[in-house]
């Protein structure tokens, strides 16, 4: 067959298809076409003929010329078609798989507005991250990672940084040698992730303990090492809750509690940084760092209770950090935060602040990942949603976010010209009328659809753009273990070694029930042995023939060291003001007596120090 004749034929075929298959349709006002003529007429759906205002789907064009590589150096998604769309257009397939090879870029400066990527585990936020990792536009990354895929792929030892302390490679934030605001924050925001946001009294007080606890260090200790200001830090806390435990105010000891509940991962810290041969860093020596180093928060499924209030804290006092710096365009800390919840809801206002807005002019660009919007916090839900320069929808775990991001994109009203049709007297006639409608582009079908292959809902309120986008599969080897646990059993045997060790050989089932003796039982015991006249009988009684007493009883039997310091410290007119108050406690409340002798810190001394002798009452003042 001769080349004209194939020339001939295939031009037939054209017209075939163009008699069959109309270019373009009309439904309701809507456009649907197989091949573009217009450069602006395909978009990811289906766009209005006449918009009178309000979004429509952004068309491929637009986005090339808006974002293309020559003049935006940080790639951020493939453009695509939703699936419907292209089926109901009967879309060439020459003309769609060049649409679909538009690629959006943006500038970094442009990305310091920040991003937020909305998508439940599973749903393409992690590949969507490596997409930007890959990339050379940032000089250092703060990161937070539930799945350590990071560390797998793209941790490079010798410049970046884990933080884990439960991490065998993990280096040690030195907080104790960062500046004395730093050191505030970080108990501010480390009481908060634990307690929340609300103040009061308890988490107000326990706060301003660790403060002056770890501002002592500081200003007191200049010449100690980082690893000796920590044990000195440690050691001060305990003392301090020792005189807490022989307090008789119960809001002291809720102090006490409230503190404790995040003490053990600042004593694992404290412990680590005796070893000689343990990493450690301060935040402003990060951001030293370039070369796309990377300070990796490592959040371990196991030990997420500690982590979070310790990452959260540490992220606070970066950001602080952060804007204490020039402002930039060029040297730009990209802050990867996936499960982004899980410290913003904690963090007070001046934090939010530095995170969503400070921190631009610095060359940050904050990447927020969340599953869910916080639809119940309008405030925050403002802060995220109207600080955001792109939103990313792969899917999420909650429908009110779904809805949310629908009516964000608000209504779209566009007109049409209806065709009626009418008969009179046989004859036909034709009349057109204008309609008005409006319509949502975004619905739950279509975002129901998204997330498992990558593809996502890209709408950028700033530049009235909206599309499909698609992340393409980023292809990393691993190269390290995601998590090498560190072997924290000498931490703990130092931390138990004074607690009372129980023989197994000894127990008996019934032991499983059994329980301490508070001190209360204890005193109200000891009253009782006090006053029995048969020793060996009140033993026998009480199943108590292998006790040594002395031993037992020790803290209310009078000591005479304890008696003589306490003669020292208590001058006679208050031992004697003490003695009024402890006889007028009737003798059968025994709980009043005890919180007597707890209040004043009276173990061992009692009666005995409120003997007097002639002498002595004569000089006191009745």
């Amino acid at each position: 067959m001769s080349t004209g004749v194939i020339v001939i034929l295939s031009i037939l075929g054209f017209m075939m298809v163009f008699i069959l298959y109309p270019r373009r349709k009309e439904v309701h006002g809507f456009i649907y076409e197989n091949y573009p003529l217009s450069r602006f007429a395909w978009g990811s759906g289906a766009n209005p003929k006449k918009l009178i205002k309000g979004y429509i789907w952004t068309p491929y064009f637009k986005l090339k010329i808006l974002f293309n590589k020559a003049s935006n150096t940080v790639f951020l998604d493939e453009f695509r078609f939703l699936q419907e769309f292209a089926n109901e257009s009967m879309m060439n397939s020459f003309f769609r798989k060049r649409a679909e090879s538009v690629k959006i870029s943006l500038s970094a400066l442009q990305l310091t507005q920040a991003v937020l990527v909305v998508g439940k585990m599973g749903s393409g936020k992690t590949m969507f991250y490596n997409n930007l990792f890959v990339q050379l536009f940032y000089a250092r990354m703060l990161l937070h990672e539930m799945k350590q895929d990071t560390i797998q792929t793209l941790y490079i030892p010798r410049k970046d940084i884990i933080l884990c302390p439960y991490d065998e490679r993990s280096h040690l934030w030195d907080v104790m040698s960062e500046d004395e605001g730093i050191i505030q924050t970080f108990f501010l925001e480390y009481m908060n992730a634990v307690i929340g946001e609300k103040t009061d009294y308890f988490k107000s007080a326990a706060q301003k303990r660790f403060n002056d606890v770890a501002l002592q260090v500081k200003t007191s200790y200049k010449n100690a090492t980082s690893a000796q200001k920590w044990l000195l830090f440690i050691k001060l806390l305990r003392d301090m809750f020792d005189e807490i435990e022989s307090s008789a105010q119960k809001s002291q000891k809720d102090v006490q509690a409230t503190m404790e509940q995040i003490l053990e991962p600042l004593e694992i810290m404290a412990y680590q940084m005796q070893d000689p041969n343990q990493k450690s860093f301060t935040i402003k020596e990060f951001f030293k760092r370039k070369n796309q180093s990377k300070l990796i928060l490592s959040n371990i499924a196991e030990y997420d209770k500690a982590l979070k209030p310790l990452f959260g804290a540490f992220i606070a006092c970066f950001t602080q950090i952060h804007v204490s710096m020039p402002d930039t365009t060029t040297d730009f800390t990209l802050y990867a935060l996936d499960e982004y919840l899980n410290f913003v809801q904690n963090m007070d206002e001046s934090t939010r602040k530095r995170i969503h807005t400070l921190i631009r002019s610095k060359g940050g660009i904050l990447v927020g990942g969340v599953q869910y919007l916080p639809i119940n916090d309008k405030k925050l839900l403002e802060e995220l949603t109207s600080s955001a320069f792109a939103w990313l929808y792969f899917s999420t775990i909650q429908p009110e976010t779904a809805d949310f991001f629908i009516n964000s994109v608000k209504d779209t009203e566009y007109s049409y010209e209806e065709r009626n049709e009418s008969y009179t007297d046989g004859k036909k006639s034709v009349s057109w009328q204008t309609k008005k409608e409006s319509t949502y582009l975004l619905n739950s079908h279509i975002l129901n659809g998204l997330g498992e292959d990558y593809s996502h809902i890209t709408f950028i309120p700033q530049k009235q753009v909206l599309y499909k986008g698609y992340t393409p599969v980023v292809e990393l080897t691993k190269r390290h273990e995601g998590f090498i646990k560190k072997d924290l059993s000498g931490f703990y045997e130092l931390k138990y070694k004074s607690h009372k060790k129980i023989d197994p050989n000894t127990l008996k089932v019934e032991d499983m029930f059994a329980r301490s003796m508070s001190k209360l039982e204890k005193f109200k015991l000891f009253k009782r042995y006090e006053s029995s006249q048969n020793k060996e009988a009140f033993a026998k009684e009480n199943n108590m023939q292998d006790v040594n007493f002395e031993l037992f009883f020790k803290e209310f039997i009078p000591d005479e060291m304890i008696i003589q310091s306490k003669m020292k410290l208590l001058s006679l007119q208050e031992r004697f003001d003490l003695a009024g108050k402890w006889n007028s406690i009737p003798k059968e409340n025994s709980e009043a007596q005890l919180a007597f002798i707890e209040q004043n810190q009276l173990y061992g001394a009692l009666p005995d120090i409120f003997n007097f002798t002639t002498t002595q009452l004569q000089k006191i003042n009745f």
